[in-house]
């Protein structure tokens, strides 16, 4: 399943900046380019960032797996798209001839993206995605790429199997605490309404699903949180940190060995 996670944003007007990506810097990681294109829109400025998986412009598994994550983004075809250069080439011809019939920004308007963990064996990689249909749609995909054996990082592969209803259970622990520190809090009745419905069913906030939706950092592993509401309802977290001293023992041996330098 590709990791993809949607936040609908009521917002009635666009701010037309691009992220700016977090590239490898690592002296062990593997290169990270990032290429770069800009265009004026109605005199706003769109940018587009997509990185080149080890900086030659490859037409590679990794550069592959990004694109294609892409085109499902987008619903272009694919064509003859096959490095991120080209890619880059594509959305810039669409997004530009889109502009010139006054479509009002509507469609792909920014792209970025940051990395978390890379040390040469693990490439862990977000894509953010701004498209702008009606209201602002931010949609991320997360890669933990297994770069020693040229492949994508599962759930079952990075976690101990029998301890996933554990680690489910200790996130939505979390979630909950979150939740009561907030309760405490003054806040509008809508917002009153949805807190007392996630305390209600505080134990089922975070499913195994969700667990899909993970990045792998240098000290611990990221979990992307969905409370079941558009994204700034509620002024708390959509992700969970805990390290790997806390993961200690929910880990496969696998992954450990990917993590150590």
């Amino acid at each position: 399943m590709k990791n993809i996670c949607f936040f609908i944003l009521s917002l009635f007007f666009i701010q037309c900046n691009a992220q700016s990506p977090k590239n490898s810097s690592a002296k062990s990681g593997v290169a990270v380019a990032d290429l770069k294109k800009t265009i004026v829109c109605k005199s706003e400025k769109l940018t587009y960032h997509f990185p080149d998986i080890r900086a030659k412009n490859e037409n590679n598994f990794f550069n592959q797996e990004i694109i294609a994550g892409y085109v499902e983004a987008s619903g272009i075809s694919m064509g003859k798209i096959k490095t991120p250069e080209q890619l880059l080439q594509n959305i810039v011809k669409s997004r530009t001839e889109a502009c010139k019939k006054g479509d009002n920004y509507s469609g792909l308007n920014t792209v970025s993206f940051e990395i978390g963990s890379n040390n040469g064996k693990v490439l862990s990689l977000t894509m953010h995605y701004e498209i702008l249909a009606g209201n602002l749609t931010i949609e991320e995909k997360y890669y933990n790429f297994d770069i020693v054996n040229k492949k994508v990082l599962t759930v079952d592969e990075v976690f101990s199997k029998d301890k996933i209803p554990n680690l489910i259970h200790r996130i939505n622990k979390e979630l909950k605490e979150k939740l009561e520190e907030y309760n405490k809090e003054s806040k509008e009745l809508e917002q009153q309404e949805i807190v007392d419905g996630l305390l209600a069913n505080s134990s089922a906030i975070f499913t195994k699903e969700q667990l899909e939706f993970f990045k792998i950092l240098e000290k611990g592993i990221e979990f992307k949180i969905d409370y079941g509401v558009p994204r700034g309802t509620l002024p708390l977290d959509n992700d969970v940190f805990m390290s790997y001293e806390e993961l200690k023992g929910d880990l496969n041996e696998k992954i450990n060995s990917l993590l150590r330098q």
